[in-house]
């Protein structure tokens, strides 16, 4: 959209005086008008010139409106004054600058990964009006959806509008699965991707960037611990998405005892209960209910029910490690 501006220099000219004044304008080549003034005796003529443009309404008046030529850079404009008594003045000169600034740009990504924030840049101008609501020369947007971006700006000489689309990049799903549940120190671990994309994986498991960048990976925990596991996914128009497990690594649990007292797995050892002092272990049999149960795990279990050494057979554990963890459940034999 274009504004017609109409610009009135007054040039101060005496007749017989000395110069008094010189104009320079400048207009815009997208409206190259100007009206131009001069102050003098009264009754006096005006005598106009100019270079590059052409004069409107002159009869010797002591005003005139020029349409310059929208082409060049720098035109000329002089008048004369010669007073009703026939003193001619001097020439008073004035130069005209045509400018033509270019129409407003906006610069910045069109294609971003989704939820990205992103900054548009616009180019010179006099005022910003972003669709954003910031009236600076750049914006700052959170991209959650195609969007479109408008700017109204006035370069000077009109005002331009400038529409700048974004498109918003799909994003991966990252996820992954643990095998075994259960991971048990010196035993490997498997982390299966579950993600929606295959280009590129990265995994990092306690720590250790593993230079494996397939959809599933194998690792051996060598201590009991909690370690977190992350899953890094890139798709083609690389958008990452990131994956995060924590896994509990822990002994394996001896499942069977021979309390026949010579000395070789007579009661039932989880020395890794060390661990977990606010752990409770409880151990049930199929008729009476629970037989066993400790709170940290100070003494083991020997095999028997308040004395009395149990039958042959299968009894079923519960252990709560107190650690907000899930709790381990399984059976434990008793061999005689």
């Amino acid at each position: 959209m274009k504004k017609i501006v109409f610009i009135t220099i007054s040039l101060i000219i005496f007749a017989s005086a000395g110069l008094k004044a010189q104009i320079v304008d400048t207009i815009c080549a997208s409206d190259p008008f100007g009206a131009y003034t001069v102050q003098g005796y009264s009754g006096s003529t005006y005598y106009w010139n100019v270079t590059g443009g052409i004069i409107f309404n002159t009869n010797g008046a002591d005003s005139v409106e020029v349409h310059w030529d929208p082409t060049a850079s720098v035109h000329h404009i002089s008048v004369i004054e010669i007073s009703k008594n026939g003193c001619i003045g001097d020439t008073v000169k004035g130069s005209i600058v045509i400018v033509n600034p270019p129409d407003i740009e906006v610069f910045g990504p069109d294609s971003v990964c989704r939820n990205e924030k992103i900054t548009l840049h616009s180019s010179p101008a006099v005022t910003y009006d972003w669709s954003t609501g910031d009236k600076t020369s750049s914006t700052s947007i959170k991209v959650i959806g195609d969007t479109t971006v408008t700017l109204v700006a006035d370069n000077g000489c009109y005002i331009d509008t400038v529409d700048f689309k974004i498109k918003a990049l799909p994003l991966p799903l990252a996820a992954f699965s643990v095998f075994p549940t259960t991971i048990v120190p010196g035993k490997t671990a498997s982390f299966i991707s579950n993600s929606n994309v295959s280009l590129f994986h990265t995994w990092i498991a306690a720590g250790d960037t593993l230079t494996d960048h397939s959809t599933i990976v194998d690792y051996i925990f060598d201590y009991e611990g909690y370690y977190t596991v992350v899953l890094m996914v890139e798709n083609k128009f690389t958008c990452r998405d990131t994956a995060r497990r924590q896994v509990i690594v822990r002994e394996d649990l001896v499942n069977t005892i021979t309390p026949d007292g010579d000395g070789i797995n007579d009661t039932w050892e989880l020395d890794h209960l060390k661990n977990y002092p606010d752990c409770k272990v409880r151990i049930f049999d199929r008729w009476s209910g629970q037989i066993f149960y400790s709170e940290g795990y100070k003494e083991s279990w020997d095999g028997t029910y308040k004395g009395t050494p149990v039958p042959e057979g299968s009894y079923y554990y519960i252990i709560e490690y107190g650690d907000g963890s899930d709790p381990a459940k399984g059976v434990i034999t008793v061999i005689r």
